[in-house]
């Protein structure tokens, strides 16, 4: 993916469950580090609100009032939304202008299968590094699954739930 090093999501306004969409889409998600192992995936997203991280959290049903958490929200269309609390679970950001930003990496899939010596541009400016490539060509990004095709690849189990009651979920079982 591409990095979005600092993008203004917006102004907080101090009220309860505010939302900010990504300008841009998708958002990248990379292999889990994490060792308890809850997640295969983790997200590239870290969001700031006047200059402190916040946490991204499943979703903010155990987050304390004062929490610094948020969760996101993905539609169909690849569209990520930071949702912050409501000051129950989770807290409200505090109210300033363009105070909420976001750092991410964009991009999934085929487009990301980049031939040899197709990156040549940094990304960030490191001290006496003039020059990068990739000496390979890029390879295993797959596009997203169609809403269809996972019903078609589900477990029989999840197809039908145990239960035949139309002549498909019989030939399933």
């Amino acid at each position: 993916g591409e990095t979005v090093k600092d993008e203004v999501l917006g102004s907080a306004d101090g009220s309860a469950f505010q939302s900010y969409p990504l300008k841009k889409s998708p958002l990248t998600y990379l292999p889990s580090t994490d060792p308890e192992g809850l997640s295969a995936v983790q997200s590239t997203l870290t969001v700031t609100v006047n200059d402190v991280a916040w946490n991204e959290q499943p979703n903010l049903v155990e987050s304390a009032p004062d929490a610094q958490d948020f969760t996101t929200t993905q539609d169909d269309a690849g569209q990520t939304t930071v949702i912050f609390g409501d000051g129950f679970n989770g807290a409200r950001p505090p109210k300033g202008a363009n105070n909420v930003h976001a750092r991410y990496r964009k991009g999934l899939g085929v487009a990301g299968n980049v031939p040899t010596d197709a990156i040549q541009q940094l990304v960030d400016s490191i001290p006496n590094l003039r020059q990068v490539t990739n000496p390979m060509a890029a390879s295993g990004g797959s596009d997203a699954d169609t809403v269809d095709n996972i019903r078609a690849q589900a477990p029989a189990s999840l197809q039908t739930f145990g239960r035949a009651v139309s002549a498909d979920a019989y030939a399933t079982l």
